[in-house]
């Protein structure tokens, strides 16, 4: 299997249908610098590669939190450093776009996002006796 054809499987695996998942795929194949090998065999990667590859199929569903245990384990120096500068640059892609998102909305919708609400869908209250307990 290819990473092209791995990252699309993961990404229909993440509920994207047949057009959205091959774009989901292209965009993650360009975002971890995997152009060049996209369309080789898997087992032909190198370490870093592969490490790029796991996470682009983390990527691929667009969670809204990506938990990253120990991603450069086992790699050599120059992959390691690969793999932490291909992360900086999605961190900061977020950034961002997190910066935009708050230079655009106007502080009351920010407030409520804070708070765990949407403006079309208030925050939760806890229940009473829950506020009294502290929880």
């Amino acid at each position: 299997m290819t990473g092209r054809e791995n990252l699309v499987m993961t990404a229909r695996l993440f509920g994207h249908p047949g057009p959205d998942a091959d774009r989901a795929a292209s965009v993650v194949i360009d975002q971890l610098g995997l152009e060049e090998v996209a369309d080789r065999r898997c087992g032909t990667y190198s370490g870093g590669q592969r490490r790029r590859l796991d996470l682009g199929a983390g990527l691929v569903g667009a969670p809204s939190l990506l938990v990253l245990g120990e991603p450069t384990t086992g790699l050599d120096p120059r992959s390691r450093l690969q793999l932490w500068e291909t992360i900086e640059g999605l961190v900061v892609d977020f950034m961002h776009e997190l910066l935009a998102l708050v230079t655009a909305a106007p502080l009351s919708e920010l407030a409520e996002l804070a708070r765990g609400s949407t403006p079309s869908a208030p925050a939760r209250r806890p229940a009473p006796e829950a506020e009294s307990q502290g929880l």
